[in-house]
């Protein structure tokens, strides 16, 4: 028993300390609302509201009250993205240049839903069919072979306006996870991603990045010339490293 009073004591301890290194420069209302529903999602097990807020005990008597101040709090779209600037910085220190950056793309499916914002069709990874949903961006990074740190989970619809394609939201997230982790690490991502588009945004970014391939795989350059991966890599390889050579030189 006194074990498990420690356990606790210091799970709270641990929650307290997470809460205020995240919220940072943040309203009180918002590191309030945190200091709730964390707790709550972890005994619930969910992210939806409707079943974490039975959770939380804030003495008001109307549970409709309660998830409509829970609902208002995810409003601020600025708020919460300097909360997860906070969080990706407090990991920061933790991942070292040889750390792998696990790149993934999945979905959430939703197919009863009718009414929600920009629904649209997507493929259900789970049972291999077409439906409405929503396509995701994920990011995490594998610091041993027991910690993995979720990094970013990025949501949109392709007929939401103002998203152009799915190579720039895979390339949006790479640039903001990469600022926020002092550009270190190395980006993993599997066949899915060796696309020539995404191939030019990564050496443009200048990070580290391993991209499973097969080498006699053509892509179309944009003067319409078919040519192997393999080639194109290498190639837009030494490209980029010409022109940092000539940078720096020119700083020199």
């Amino acid at each position: 028993m006194h074990q498990f009073d420690y356990l606790i004591d210091n799970l709270r301890k641990y929650k307290h300390t997470f809460i205020k290194t995240i919220t940072k420069d943040i309203v009180i209302p918002k590191q309030k609302f945190l200091k709730q529903a964390i707790p709550a999602v972890l005994l619930s097990g969910s992210l939806v509201i409707t079943r974490y807020a039975k959770w939380i005990r804030d003495n008001c008597k109307d549970i409709h009250h309660s998830k409509k101040r829970l609902l208002n709090q995810l409003n601020n779209k600025a708020q919460w993205k300097r909360i997860l600037k906070n969080y990706r910085h407090s990991f920061a220190d933790k991942i070292q240049p040889d750390t792998p950056l696990i790149i993934d793309m999945t979905d959430i499916a939703k197919p009863r839903a009718k009414k929600m914002q920009y629904i649209a069709t997507v493929r259900d990874g789970s049972k291999g069919n077409l439906t409405t949903g929503y396509w995701c961006v994920e990011v995490y990074a594998h610091l041993n072979k027991h910690v993995t740190i979720p990094l970013a989970l990025h949501t949109y619809s392709i007929d939401a306006p103002n998203i152009y394609s799915e190579n720039k939201q895979i390339l949006n997230t790479i640039k903001q996870v990469n600022a926020d982790i002092d550009g270190k690490g190395i980006w993993i991502g599997d066949r899915g991603f060796d696309r020539l588009n995404l191939y030019n945004g990564l050496f443009k970014e200048n990070v580290h990045f391993i991209i499973r391939q097969k080498g006699n795989r053509h892509v179309v350059l944009e003067n319409g010339i078919h040519t192997e991966v393999e080639f194109f890599s290498e190639r837009s390889y030494q490209k980029q490293v010409a022109i940092g050579q000539r940078t720096f030189q020119l700083y020199q």
